[in-house]
Order: C-alpha cells, then structure tokens, then sequence
C-alpha cells in the first residue's frame, strides 16, 4: 500500500478503508475491549488519527492500535494479541 498524506477532504481508497476497518474489527472483537458505541466512536477516530499521522503499516497500525485500546477502552489486559476467533 503506497504511502501518502490524506487530504483535508479525508479521502481514502477502498484498499485502505479496508484496511482501517480490518484493524478495527481485530482490535474491537478481543473480549476486553469495552464495547460500549462511544468507546467504538473513539477508537475508530484514534485509528484514523494514528493513520494520518504516517502509520501506514498495517501490522504496526494494529499494534499501536492494541496498545491503545487497552489503555483506553479496556477493563484489564489481555492476555495475548492473538485475533479473536
């Protein structure tokens, strides 16, 4: 995925939406994560801010993002980062 700066419209291509919506499926289904809609809400802008920010790298992205998560929207640490099933 070719890297570059996302406009003030915000525009994504569909291979990074996709992307953006994998990580937070993967971050969002671990059973720590508090899945209240505000808590979903707050996670997807961090998701996009971090992405804006230059964090293209789909597996780094899904890491920060779990670092994030569970500092933000978790009652306790997960155990492993291991996707959901």
């Amino acid at each position: 995925m070719a890297s570059r700066p996302i406009g003030p419209s915000g525009v994504y291509d569909p291979e990074e939406l996709a992307m953006l919506k994998g990580v937070f499926d993967i971050v969002t289904g671990y059973e720590w994560f508090c899945k209240s809609t505000d808590n979903r809400e707050r996670f997807a802008a961090c998701i996009l801010r971090t992405y804006q920010r230059g964090l293209h790298d789909p597996d780094e992205l899904r890491a920060s993002c779990i670092s994030t998560a569970c500092s933000r929207f978790s009652g306790s640490e997960p155990v492993n980062h291991i996707s959901p099933v």
